[in-house]
């Protein structure tokens, strides 16, 4: 029987470090991945599986609170979540963090990395695994595959606008204005990519989204609180319903809408399944 190289995570003090395994040869499960039409391998033709099992290296299991990979780091992979989620966490000289981006099934993480050097820590909000892609083979295949050159550099501007837009939140919009984005933001992520985008769970805590849009805990609460008496949002933990989109989008200038289509449900509606089920109250 051949026998093949895989990689598989172990953890070491809270960290993450990659451990080879030898391991029968096994296909990708990009085929019966609900988020491949999303991901890197829907640019690839068909006839590509030997190009696809060049590039998927395996996939890394890392715990709540482990570290995928540091910044600083010379990376040798791409990542693309598969299940669970992550968080990107910049570090200042003087131990002050910062973090700068949330990812959730189906993004591609360490874009980064084909300058050279990883710029943030990449750790898992909860127990999660990422698909490993081969940077170097990554690279070889969209030297080759034109539609997968295209994919990169769509990612890579979509990451770069995301930033920009950020710099510009973070130094000009009003608390309520971040967060009505940030909600925003999330629900047309799951919209593009088929899931339920009028209600939805925040994988990260009240307190990451704060340090994400650059106020304290106690602001986060009191404005999705505020949300939610205006009858905008309904809130049970973790859980959010978007209530009335158009009001929510309403907050904000348009040309920081990625795709906020109102709901095919009128808010009405909304508002008495919310009250139904507990979430508002019957006259909000």
């Amino acid at each position: 029987m051949n026998i093949q190289t895989l990689t598989q995570t172990a953890y070491d003090s809270g960290r993450s470090i990659h451990v080879a395994l030898d391991a029968a040869p096994r296909s990708t499960p990009c085929s019966a991945c609900f988020h491949r039409r999303n991901c890197l391998p829907a640019a690839l033709p068909d006839g590509e599986d030997a190009t696809l099992a060049r590039m998927y290296s395996g996939t890394a299991r890392v715990r709540k609170g482990g570290v995928l990979f540091e910044a600083g780091s010379v990376p040798e992979r791409v990542y693309v979540v598969h299940t669970g989620s992550f968080k990107s966490v910049m570090s200042m000289a003087d131990g002050r963090q910062r973090i700068v981006a949330f990812h959730e099934p189906g993004d591609v993480m360490g874009l980064e990395g084909f300058s050279g050097i990883s710029r943030s820590d990449v750790v898992a909000l909860e127990p999660s695994e990422a698909c490993e892609i081969d940077l170097r083979a990554l690279e070889d295949a969209a030297a080759r595959v034109p539609a997968l050159q295209r994919q990169l550099r769509r990612l890579m501007g979509a990451s770069l606008v995301q930033a920009q837009q950020d710099q510009f939140a973070l130094g000009s919009m009003l608390v309520k204005e971040r967060l009505a984005r940030f909600l925003l933001n999330l629900s047309a992520k799951y919209r593009s990519r088929g899931l339920a985008y009028d209600e939805f769970t925040l994988r990260m805590t009240r307190e990451d989204i704060g340090d994400y849009l650059g106020f304290r805990l106690e602001t986060v609460s009191r404005v999705f609180s505020e949300l939610q008496h205006d009858g905008l949002i309904a809130l049970n933990r973790r859980q959010v319903r978007i209530v009335d989109r158009a009001a929510l989008a309403a907050l904000l200038d348009p040309k920081f809408a990625m795709d906020w289509k109102p709901a095919t449900v009128a808010a009405p509606a909304l508002r008495r399944d919310a009250a139904a089920r507990g979430w508002i109250s019957a006259s909000a």
